[in-house]
């Protein structure tokens, strides 16, 4: 009995540990949507999912992104897969939506979530390059090689174009300059630089969503909920499968962060937090107020307040104000006596009582010497240590010390 409990504990622990991690589904067990066959469009990129399997066109501003293994999209660069209703990016399996993070505004070109990346790009003439986790396909050249052979090619198309330039006299014919796209049986069908003005679609993305409509067109969806968002949020769009027609992700109100602003205070104030945005619609904002500045000093790694007395030391006294440290040295009084001490932690020395209460009217025998304490009373000797005989009043032996 113990046994089999034993084993579907560890099953349940395993399964929570599986679902907390939230790991990505092994990519043969995936299936990936179809590629768009011309590249994407519409300011969008392809970017390989962070679990490494499926190659999407980016999502844009307020789309949703991410979900389980990311079928729901990652974001374009400088977007960030955040949270719907909260501050901070999504945490998968959450859908979240695209939006810009002011804390984040190169997100995407680095991400540890995301494959390792190589390649090269083009600075000042020179072949930079570097390996780095992304998911989006920053680099222009995927090898060196290739980035110097661009490099020598794109240099003798300059002196090419620089050696012929006077002989250009432009296209062949100027009436030859449409360009559109038609749909077709086999999908969106475009041209450049055509003769004639035939073309039902000025681009290939309209063309595409045209088709789009006529292959659901007979298929009615459901009514979709749009909410009224308050004044600090946006509505996200909806987001429809790669292979259906209605959406699937309802639109959504989400904080605009590009909305709130910390105050501009006037000189000799800062601006100070007095609540912090939960990131629900209507409460996106941090709440700030300008404040007096009160300049601190501070002294061994500690802060003193406007008008806050404090020691440098046992001998300086000091005063904060306006942020600077103003001390003085404290002034010890004469002292009219020969035997005096510094007690501990201050600063002018203190005579030592002369008298000896505890000893009155008792007699010591030090065969050795005898030497009185610094602090009275005590007693020392010369070396070696003396042993002291400490007689009562009527000189009887009492004791050794």
């Amino acid at each position: 009995m113990f046994s089999k409990c034993s084993v579907v504990l560890l099953n349940v622990l395993f399964l929570v540990r599986a679902l907390s991690a939230h790991e990505c589904t092994p990519c043969n067990l995936r299936t990936c949507p179809v590629k768009a066959p011309h590249g994407c469009e519409g300011g969008r990129t392809l970017a390989r999912d962070p679990c490494g399997c499926c190659d999407q066109c980016t999502r844009l501003e307020w789309e949703p992104c991410g979900g389980q293994d990311w079928t729901h999209g990652y974001c374009a660069l400088g977007l960030t897969c955040a949270s719907v209703n909260k501050t901070g990016a999504a945490t998968i399996p959450e859908i979240g939506v695209c939006k810009v993070l002011p804390d984040h505004p190169e997100a995407g070109l680095e991400d540890e979530r995301c494959p390792l990346m190589t390649g090269c790009d083009r600075a000042g003439g020179q072949c930079v390059c570097d390996a780095r986790h992304s998911c989006l396909g920053s680099f222009i050249y995927p090898d060196q090689e290739t980035c110097m052979k661009a490099s020598k090619t794109e240099g003798r198309r300059h002196e090419h174009r620089e050696r012929h330039r006077e002989k250009y006299v432009g296209p062949s014919n100027p009436a030859c300059m449409f360009s559109g796209c038609n749909l077709t049986a086999e999908g969106c069908v475009c041209e450049s630089q055509s003769c004639h003005h035939h073309f039902a679609y000025i681009n290939r993305s309209q063309c595409q969503e045209a088709a789009e409509e006529l292959r659901c067109a007979g298929v009615t969806c459901p009514a979709l909920q749009v909410p009224s968002c308050p004044h600090d949020s946006v509505l996200t769009k909806s987001y429809t499968p790669p292979a259906g027609c209605c959406p699937s992700v309802p639109p959504q109100c989400t904080c605009d962060l590009r909305a709130c602003h910390k105050p501009q205070c006037p000189s000799g104030q800062r601006a100070v937090s007095l609540s912090q945005a939960s990131g629900q619609p209507g409460d996106c904002c941090d709440i700030f107020e300008c404040q007096k500045v009160s300049p601190k000093c501070v002294h061994n790694g500690k802060e003193f307040s406007e008008g806050e007395v404090y020691r440098m030391d046992p001998c300086w006294l000091c005063q904060c104000r306006g942020g600077i440290s103003f001390c003085s040295k404290a002034e010890c009084a004469e002292l009219d006596c020969e035997n005096f001490y510094i007690p501990e932690g201050e600063c002018c020395p203190v005579c030592i009582d002369d008298s000896c209460p505890i000893w009155e009217n008792t007699a010591l025998q030090c065969p050795m010497g005898y030497e009185r304490d610094a602090f009275c009373c005590g007693v020392r000797g010369s070396i070696p240590t003396p042993k002291c005989r400490l007689l009562t009043p009527a000189l009887r032996p009492a004791l050794w010390i």
